[in-house]
């Protein structure tokens, strides 16, 4: 039985991929220096959308990447859907920036689907910046099973 070229070549690259995978490590972290620009704050969602099942978490980061090293270290999220993993303030709390410029927290969803807005804002003597990511919350979809035991 005789192959064509093309199906040599084929076989040859299939065969290569497998055997030498790429070694080459993917960072899958979110670049705050590459992201966020000239911009004095940034923010990211781990999820842009969730089920708006009151239970689903969101991981919110933000950065001040142009201001890590001045004296106000403390920023402020909010959101118009869920609430906050912090205490005493679920709402809107003030989490502390650590040495590269990062405050992060977890967003528990709310139950009314829709487009929602987490945002980040730090203050710098009297100013304030901020920086929104929009949320989207789907309708929660349920098994037969979960709709039965309800």
């Amino acid at each position: 039985m005789r192959r064509s070229n093309s199906s040599i070549q084929l076989l040859l690259l299939i065969f290569l991929a497998f055997a030498f995978p790429s070694c080459q490590k993917v960072d899958l972290k979110y670049n705050s220096e590459s992201s966020c620009g000239s911009n004095t704050i940034c923010l990211k969602l781990k999820k842009a959308s969730a089920e708006a099942d009151g239970i689903s978490v969101i991981k919110v980061i933000a950065y001040i990447p142009s201001i890590s090293d001045k004296e106000n270290r403390t920023i402020t999220f909010s959101s118009n859907t869920g609430i906050f993993k912090s205490e005493p303030n679920q709402q809107n709390p003030e989490v502390i920036v650590d040495s590269s410029g990062k405050a992060e927290t977890e967003l528990t969803v709310g139950t009314i689907p829709g487009q929602f807005t987490v945002t980040a804002t730090v203050k710098v003597g009297e100013d304030e910046f901020t920086a929104s990511e929009s949320l989207t919350l789907t309708i929660p979809t349920f098994s037969i099973d979960e709709i039965v035991t309800l």
